[in-house]
């Protein structure tokens, strides 16, 4: 029988685990292995230190540190105490910091003393001098060899183990845990504000349903600053009481070796994340009969992907969810077909509300496309200090609006074709962009689409169509138009469809539609098949210099 940690704050969670088990193993960080009971004794260790620095219920914690020892210790005991965590990525510029950090106001910030070459407590400490309000910042210094946290503590003092636990008591469910910043393309960062309750209701429905248990060995190798580092792996994982790897760089190859070398059971991540891994050449060799899990959500996943990863033993799974959802609202069952995987999200889950609205708040009739709505325990507390961005999407009945628009199909499937204002009129007919992406990707040169509609002096608008190449393969545009008008009613053909060696991507993950709009807008009726012949530089946020990277998501 599958024992969850099914608790009321997240700081619960560890010693829900570290009293049954404290000899099981909790989280690998490199060469460092920690159970239960030594992973509970260091966190303990820092919360009485921030406790003994002053940090109080409700204030900020901030954390720049790759995923790893530094950045798990940090959030379990920063909530434990009743503070705010918040997660920033080390690889992020200065300004990006700063903007965050304006809002959130941390009391202090840990910051990894370099990462990847950067100096980042350097930089960091400067910021920190500069914000306008008293910030104390501390750097981890990898040269103590993990013991950063104890010339902290001996600084601070420590508080006692009873006026710990009566910190501890304090802490009520509806309190803020963390504190995750989304933010699209353009337009300042907002700090959506989870609770200890929402949270955790996210995740124990996320891992009971994608049957997480104490055997359980997940991979986290995503960046801080995304609750899928901090909640979907971690939390996750440590409600199942089972093992976290951490990996503080992704690269293609570091991470097949990571789930090789640790026999990780739980593999999930976005679905770019899989192509560039699939895309190593000796893909094959790396032994992966560890996994049993699979899961991938953000954004749309290519036919051949799905297929490709099925070849492993292995159920997969995809999802709809998003940092202000707590994570997935919506699941595919474990034996959900290629078709189902990559044109669905799943089927809504029995804890919470999922309904689509069509107009004026009402719900939509089954098959009719309107915005995804979610109600429930998973919701989030709103946008911090921005009362105008919460009162936008969360209304007085409850359900939050997340600008998704989609359908419920007959099967119970939620079927999601794009985000308010992706769909267009053309001709005076609505096209959803996602319905076209889906049929470029069934064309077996095809491994990621993406179309973006652009203005049109005739049709009001047109959709443009960009997509990487399969391996080996090399479309033409007029091919890909071609397959297009086999499938597809004239005006949802797209007017171009160029091949790029790869897609900007936002810093969540997600495909720069804004900039594709702005590239397919600027060429006017040029028709390139390579991206030399584009007006402009087209470069994926994913990659770094020597292109297996994403570490600047």
């Amino acid at each position: 029988m599958t024992v969850l940690a099914e608790v009321a704050r997240i700081g619960d969670c560890l010693r829900f685990w570290a009293d049954r088990r404290p000899a099981g193993e909790a989280l690998v960080c490199g060469g460092t292995r920690l159970t239960f009971g030594q992973l509970s004794e260091l966190t303990s260790k820092l919360a009485r230190a921030l406790a003994a620095t002053g940090v109080a219920r409700g204030e900020r914690v901030a954390a720049v540190c790759p995923p790893g020892l530094e950045a798990v210790t940090v959030f379990l005991a920063a909530t434990d105490i009743g503070a705010v965590f918040v997660g920033l990525n080390p690889a992020a510029t200065t300004e990006e910091w700063r903007r965050c950090l304006a809002i959130a106001q941390p009391a202090v910030i840990f910051a990894a003393s370099d990462h990847d070459g950067q100096r980042v407590a350097e930089r960091a400490g400067l910021l920190a001098d500069d914000l306008g309000y008293p910030c104390r910042l501390v750097a981890l210094d990898r040269t103590l060899s993990g013991t950063a946290f104890d010339s902290f503590a001996r600084t601070t003092g420590e508080v006692s183990t009873e006026a710990l636990n009566a910190r501890r008591a304090e802490v009520e469910p509806e309190d803020p845990a963390l504190i995750v910043y989304t933010s699209g393309s353009a337009g300042a960062p907002k700090g959506a504000v989870l609770t200890h309750r929402s949270a955790l209701a996210g995740m124990t429905a996320q891992a009971r349903h994608l049957r997480l248990d104490s055997t359980s060995r997940s991979l986290m190798h995503i960046p801080i600053s995304h609750f899928g580092s901090v909640g979907n792996v971690l939390l996750s994982t440590l409600i199942a009481g089972g093992t976290v790897c951490t990996l503080e760089r992704f690269t293609p190859r570091s991470t097949l070796d990571l789930i090789e070398r640790e026999r990780v059971s739980v593999w999930g991540q976005v679905p770019t994340m899989f192509l560039m891994q699939l895309a190593v050449p000796d893909f094959d060799s790396f032994d992966l009969s560890s996994v049993s899990t699979i899961f991938f959500s953000g954004s749309a996943i290519p036919a051949e992907t799905v297929r490709r990863l099925s070849r492993l033993d292995a159920m997969l799974f995809t999802g709809y969810g998003g940092t202000e959802m707590s994570g997935p609202v919506s699941l595919s069952g474990p034996d959900a077909s290629v078709e189902e995987l990559c044109e669905t999200v799943g089927v809504p889950l029995p804890e919470f509300e999922v309904a689509i609205f069509a107009g004026e708040g009402r719900p939509a009739d089954q098959g009719t496309v309107g915005e995804v709505c979610v109600r429930g325990a998973c919701v989030f507390a709103g946008y911090h200090r921005d009362p105008e961005a919460t009162a936008a999407v969360l209304d007085d009945d409850g359900w939050y609006h997340s600008g998704d628009l989609g359908l419920i199909d007959p099967g119970g499937r939620l079927r999601l074709v794009g985000r308010l204002g992706d769909g267009f009129r053309s001709g005076g007919v609505t096209v959803y962009p996602r319905e076209i992406e889906l049929v470029l990707e069934q064309h077996p040169a095809v491994a990621a689409a993406c179309v973006v509609e652009v203005t049109d002096p005739l049709f009001q608008h047109v959709a443009h169509g960009f997509v990487v190449a399969a391996p080996g393969r090399e479309p033409s545009s007029e091919q890909l138009r071609e397959h297009c008008r086999e499938r597809l009613i004239n005006y949802k053909v797209p007017k171009s469809v160029w091949v790029l060696d790869e897609l900007p991507m936002l810093a969540v993950g997600k495909i720069d539609r804004v900039a594709l709009r702005r590239l397919a807008q600027t060429a006017g009726d040029q028709h390139p098949s390579r991206p030399s012949a584009a007006p402009g530089p087209v470069t994926a946020r994913w990659s770094n210099e020597k292109g297996d990277s994403i570490d600047d998501i």
